[in-house]
């Protein structure tokens, strides 16, 4: 019964310094992201266009909400607020993201993913683009998941 406690225990204990770890890293990513985007607006629009799944004015609408979004759910995460929200959204995008970048891949489209626009030189999208992104989902299910099993968030 104890070793069973104790097992119980441990895993929790390395769940919680697991997802300790990557909550401010995927705070981090989204806050670098949205930011990036925000301050450099019309390349992240072009990156928009250039995925070729979207009419001008939704492109437009997407580009103007999504980095404020991603800044949001950083943010969130972060500051240890509405960590469940956050995390789901964190999980959404990221699918949308990587269904968009599975469809560029499919088309041959040889665009940059927009992730980072404006900070580093723009990654092709590509398997390397797209394990990234599932990267991201997997982090965020740890996360939430962590929550759920200890009921405590992953950040001190």
């Amino acid at each position: 019964m104890a070793r069973r406690h104790i097992a119980a225990l441990s895993k929790s204990l390395v769940l919680r310094s697991l997802s300790g770890v990557l909550a401010p890293v995927l705070g981090l990513v989204f806050c670098i992201s949205g930011l990036s985007k925000i301050l450099h607006a019309y390349e992240f629009l072009d990156s928009v266009y250039q995925y070729e799944l979207l009419g001008p004015q939704a492109g437009l609408v997407v580009a103007m909400i999504l980095p404020w979004l991603e800044l949001l759910i950083g943010t969130c995460i972060l500051l240890n607020v509405a960590l469940r929200g956050a995390f789901l959204l964190c999980i959404a995008l990221s699918t949308v993201f990587s269904a968009a970048q599975f469809v560029a891949i499919q088309r041959d489209l040889a665009i940059s993913c927009g992730c980072f626009t404006g900070f580093a030189a723009q990654d092709l999208v590509g398997f390397g683009t797209l394990l990234r992104s599932a990267s991201l989902i997997a982090g965020s299910l740890l996360c939430l998941w962590a929550i759920g099993k200890t009921g405590q968030s992953p950040l001190p």
